[in-house]
């Protein structure tokens, strides 16, 4: 795993109950780590430990263009919407 090349000091209980967590309580653990932490006391290698772990279990795209994303899915949807529509009036003669 990425993290523990990264992590070799971190190998802990630490990280193996990171590791146990769901996506959703690691992204609480980090908002909580930065809403509660001066930059002073900040625990940077813990907040990328979890960074980590969340990259490789849900890896984002890089260069995500929101744009181009929506205009594709709006196109599937209206295709979709099309074909149903059709299908529906098919049914009903």
């Amino acid at each position: 795993m990425k993290w523990q090349r990264r992590h070799k000091t971190q190998h802990s209980q630490v990280a193996v109950n990171a590791e146990r967590r769901s996506n959703q309580e690691l992204l609480q653990e980090i908002e909580q780590i930065l809403e509660t932490s001066s930059a002073a006391d900040m625990d940077v290698d813990r907040l990328e430990m979890y960074l980590d772990f969340l990259q490789e279990r849900v890896p984002l795209m890089e260069n995500y263009d929101v744009k181009a994303e929506w205009k594709k899915q709006k196109s599937c949807i209206r295709s979709c919407l099309r074909w149903s529509r059709q299908n529906v009036l098919k049914k009903q003669m």
